[in-house]
């Protein structure tokens, strides 16, 4: 197989490839995640592959649906699969994990990796006041209303500017944040990962620690306090 077409399956996805769910939350606010749909894989595989792909479905001897995905080697003349396992969603189970299959195959071709390197993006919401004056009650976002206006991918991490409505709720681009609240005090995604990096390297129970840490959203000034004691701790056991 020829190596542009390896190139090819794994350039960066754009803007309209990928989406965006809701996934933690909490009072203050809400994380949110990237992802893309298998109809991306299919598209990517179409433009590069032509009819010269296939991929099918199985369960492997522990009962996993798997997926292959396999494209014909023109230079010697066969098929050269990669699988992967999917994983149930909650809503509908059965076509999930077929689409989870697919997908995650896709991520074994190179079809949209850059997203395993997704920044931690943490959206604080609108608050209103409660008309008992209790509390607060968060406004609602509704996904179908948030978009990706600009997306790039530098070196091997997504790159992009997230809007609500008209409203710029997230930036990587230094774009002017409506919401300064919204983004500019959480850590950055290179915090984030240097930390994940950490928990392998600590005693079990820091490690513990650290991963019940990393559950929350975090401001940069926490992360940076974290790393230097995280630092401490690995010299320290060295």
């Amino acid at each position: 197989m020829s190596t542009e077409t390896v190139t090819k399956l794994g350039q960066p996805l754009t803007s309209k490839d990928v989406e965006l769910r809701i996934g933690s939350t909490s009072a203050k606010g809400f994380s949110l995640l990237l992802y893309k749909t298998a109809r991306t894989d299919i598209k990517r595989l179409n433009e590069t592959c032509g009819i010269g792909w296939s991929n099918k479905h199985f369960y492997d001897d522990k009962d996993n649906l798997c997926c292959e995905i396999s494209i014909y080697d023109d230079e010697n003349k066969q098929w050269i699969s990669r699988v992967d396992v999917g994983i149930e969603s909650f809503t509908e189970k059965e076509k999930g994990s077929y689409s989870d299959s697919f997908k995650r195959a896709g991520f074994r071709w190179g079809i949209g990796l850059e997203l395993y390197q997704s920044p931690f993006i943490w959206i604080m919401w609108d608050m209103e006041k409660k008309q008992d004056n209790k509390g607060y009650n968060p406004v609602k976002f509704y996904p179908s209303n948030l978009n990706i206006t600009k997306y790039e991918v530098v070196d091997g991490i997504p790159k992009l500017t997230i809007k609500y409505q008209s409203k710029v709720i997230y930036s990587d681009f230094g774009a002017k944040v409506d919401d300064p609240e919204t983004s500019s005090k959480i850590m950055t995604a290179d915090q984030q990962r240097d930390l994940v990096e950490a928990v392998n390297f600590l005693p079990k129970e820091e490690s513990g620690k650290l991963e019940d840490w990393l559950k929350s959203p975090r401001s940069k000034d926490d992360a940076e306090k974290m790393l230097k004691r995280v630092n401490q701790i690995i010299d320290q056991n060295a």
